[in-house]
């Protein structure tokens, strides 16, 4: 499925997920708990979203790439169909840079697909040598 690029930069992206993913452990426990409570507060308690729904999947060993830990999916409520694509994607990528991700390491890539989903990927890093998180955000229509 071809995705357009909205905002952020995919080889950065690819670089550090690809980094995480080889050298560092995943988020678990109450740290990827931490986290996924507060994607649900910062987007799922959002008027701009509806219907979100959160998924967490607890890693086992090293998370491969394809696999975030933290899943979520909405979709746009009337107010958030009011703004333009460009506003939907600045919108994700606020909340992920402002409010979720971790100081130390981050990037991220929001893309909107044909059917006119934005999506954000992300990874984010606590420390050196400490763990990291996945995020895929799929926002319907």
């Amino acid at each position: 499925m071809r995705t357009d690029i909205l905002l952020g930069n995919p080889a950065a992206y690819r670089k550090l997920l690809d980094h995480l993913t080889r050298t560092a452990a995943p988020s678990s426990g109450h740290d990827l708990g931490g986290m996924s409570v507060d994607v649900e507060y910062y987007l799922g308690e959002d008027r701009l979203l509806t219907g979100f729904e959160l998924q967490v999947r607890p890693p086992r060993g090293h998370a491969p790439a394809s696999e975030p830990l933290i899943q979520a999916s909405a979709a746009w409520s009337l107010k958030g169909k009011g703004l333009e694509l460009s506003q939907r994607a600045a919108f994700l990528e606020w909340v992920w840079t402002q409010r979720l991700c971790y100081s130390y390491a981050d990037a991220h890539v929001i893309s909107a697909t044909p059917e006119a989903h934005v999506q954000l990927d992300a990874v984010t890093q606590i420390d050196a040598d400490d763990f990291f998180v996945t995020l895929h955000v799929d926002v319907a229509p």
